[in-house]
């Protein structure tokens, strides 16, 4: 058998790790595959897909098997296969020294030495020496600072518009720059390598990440900032979401069109009071930035059993819809009621409490009398007796009690309906002498409605504002709080 050469030795500072990988380590591997004239071991014969050029004497770059000069720098530490030389780290580590991995057949451009360059190297005085080469994207980019951003939008201020607009924008100051444009003149402040553009960026980009960790706010197009609240969280609770944050959400939205765009839901959508359909993840985004919580792109929403989606649907006006469909006119009511006579009959309970509990979903009965005889067979605010118009109204939603303050008529209003569908949807509720609530509604709204501040619910009965019914009254009030602002809005509350 032909003696072979013995391989030569591996440096006592190979790397073992990409990190640890040096210029010397590359070169070393170089010069020691051009010497072995040994048949390569298994699995690292020629490259089938890349190759690694490397100047290691000085008479010009020559590509190599990318996985066996690796091999060699690390003494065959290397996993098996190639994989780690196409796009992992060890493939970054090269970059990052000046080595270009490239696909086979393609060339360095023109004037690269390929020699390398040592990252580490400081001056005299301890500083770092400038770099004969631009850093790699992702390095510079951990380098980049508030003060490059900044002197790159004095750069871009008397730059024409892009052709293609960014669908985000970066706002320095009080005025929006296009992401792309203003990113890559800050890169360059930096001296760092500028990316090829991606395309147009969906918001969760790394990119992005950096520029709102300089305290900068990267935004959808047409979103503007809005001023941030002290203590607020890295993952904002759905519980804080309320029905006025949603509906500034769809006005943010309707000056989004690009963002709204890319959210449109695949399966259910959201709708607030009859109008819609919007896109749910897209305008709890919203609902968070116009809250002053930041805005939270790469949030994970959860299914159909989340805590967001629950916390929504008890929003009154609130709606999640299977996609394509339409709220019932009544804003789901009837709906709602005929899901809770269907739980009504399933229940096991006798076919008495049964009864019972149909009639009082319905207003009916047994309930409804009790209240006529609470209330005096009118309106327990405005007095009017007219039978028809009046409804048996709970207190405490029924979804939201137990058999037995269902069927408690201290649980109970007998309303007008125009009271009653704003009582029953928390837009009006009712403070602790009994005055009314009004949540959101627009003034002249309020005036074609009938609604009064002076109105109260009547305590001219004994029956009226009984304990029982005022501790009621607590939940639906408290509730009422929670949804339309913190109670010093309700000086009465």
């Amino acid at each position: 058998m032909a003696s072979r050469k013995q391989r030569p030795p591996r440096i006592s500072t190979a790397a073992v790790r990409a990190a640890d990988l040096t210029p010397e380590d590359v070169r070393f591997a170089a010069r020691a595959f051009l010497n072995d004239d040994r048949e390569p071991p298994a699995g690292l014969g020629p490259s089938r897909y890349y190759d690694v050029w490397i100047d290691c004497d000085g008479q010009g770059p020559k590509p190599f098997p990318a996985k066996v000069i690796l091999a060699y720098a690390t003494g065959g530490d290397l996993p098996e296969g190639e994989g780690y030389a196409r796009n992992g780290a060890w493939r970054s580590r090269l970059q990052e020294l000046g080595f270009p991995v490239l696909a086979k057949g393609k060339r360095p451009v023109s004037g690269q030495s390929c020699k390398g360059i040592d990252l580490q190297t400081e001056s005299e005085g301890g500083a770092r020496r400038s770099r004969a080469q631009p850093l790699v994207h992702a390095k510079a980019r951990r380098e980049l600072t508030r003060e490059h951003v900044v002197a790159a939008a004095l750069a871009c201020a008397d730059l024409p518009p892009a052709s293609k607009p960014d669908t985000y924008d970066v706002w320095v100051g009080a005025k929006p720059y296009p992401f792309w444009s203003l990113y890559r003149a800050a890169m360059k402040q930096s001296g760092g390598v500028v990316r090829k553009s991606r395309g147009l960026l969906r918001g969760n980009q790394p990119e992005h990440d950096r520029l709102r960790a300089l305290r900068f706010d990267v935004l959808p197009r047409g979103i503007p900032p809005v001023p941030g609240i002290e203590g607020a969280t890295d993952e904002p609770s759905p519980e804080l979401i309320t029905v006025a944050a949603l509906k500034k959400a769809a006005v943010l939205l309707a000056r989004a069109p690009e963002f709204r765009g890319r959210r449109e839901g695949r399966t259910v959508d959201l709708w607030i009071e009859g109008n819609g359909p919007y896109p749910l993840k897209a305008m709890c985004l919203l609902a968070w930035h116009s809250l002053g919580l930041g805005w939270h792109e790469n949030w994970t929403k959860g299914g159909p059993a989340s805590r967001t989606n629950a916390h929504l649907q008890h929003l009154p006006g609130v709606e999640i819809l299977t996609k394509g469909k339409a709220p019932d006119s009544d804003g789901g009511r009837a709906r709602a009621i005929l899901d809770d006579l269907q739980a009504i009959e399933k229940s096991k309970v006798s076919e008495t409490t049964r009864e019972r509990l149909v009639d009082a979903r319905l207003g009916q009965g047994r309930y409804r009398r009790q209240l006529e005889e609470h209330w005096g067979a009118a309106c327990a605010v405005t007095g009017v007796s007219q039978r028809e118009a009046l409804r048996a109204s709970h207190i405490v939603p029924w979804k939201e009690s137990d058999n037995t303050t269902r069927l408690d008529p201290h649980n109970g209003l007998l309303l007008v309906v125009t009271l009653d569908c704003l009582f029953d949807k928390w837009l009006i509720s009712f403070a602790r002498d009994g005055k009314l609530l009004v949540g959101p509604i627009p003034p002249d709204e309020q005036r074609k409605l009938g609604l009064d501040p002076k109105m109260r619910l009547r305590i001219d009965g004994k029956l009226h504002l009984t304990s029982k019914r005022l501790a009621f009254l607590e939940r639906h009030r408290r509730k009422f709080l929670e949804l339309h602002g913190r109670k010093d809005r309700f000086a009465n509350a």
